[in-house]
């Protein structure tokens, strides 16, 4: 499997680990960030420069509760919407692992396998 980290994001947190995390050679990792899933400004350099070298992002908040929204259409930033940043490292996880090399379809499935819409309308019911 491929080897993908979590990293918690706080005010004035250090890039640090998100720079040795990508030197190291992981292939995904997973910040946890405040609100809406912001992270630090070192942070967020630290990931553009890491998403430079390849190195694939899912975006989550550490909250407890709320959304992650946007994401980037052209780096490998993808918004994690309202995966648990453990649930998101595994399924980044897999993601890479049986698509190594297409970010299209790993946000695609983060999209869509990570946030599924449960219809909880009985059978026969006008949402059925």
């Amino acid at each position: 499997m491929p080897r993908v980290e979590v990293v918690y994001g706080y005010q004035q947190a250090g890039g640090e680990a998100i720079t040795a995390f990508a030197d190291a050679g992981v292939k995904g990792i997973v910040t946890a960030g405040t609100g809406a899933g912001g992270i630090s400004s070192a942070q967020s350099s630290a990931r553009s420069a890491a998403a430079a070298k390849g190195v694939v992002f899912v975006s989550t908040t550490r909250t407890g509760s709320g959304s992650v929204y946007g994401g980037s259409t052209t780096a490998p930033i993808i918004a994690g919407d309202d995966l648990l940043p453990q649930k998101a490292r595994l399924l980044l996880m897999l993601s890479l692992a049986f698509a190594p090399a297409d970010v299209a379809k790993v946000r695609g499935w983060v999209g869509t396998l990570g946030n599924p819409e449960w219809n909880t309308a009985p059978k026969g019911s006008p949402k059925d």
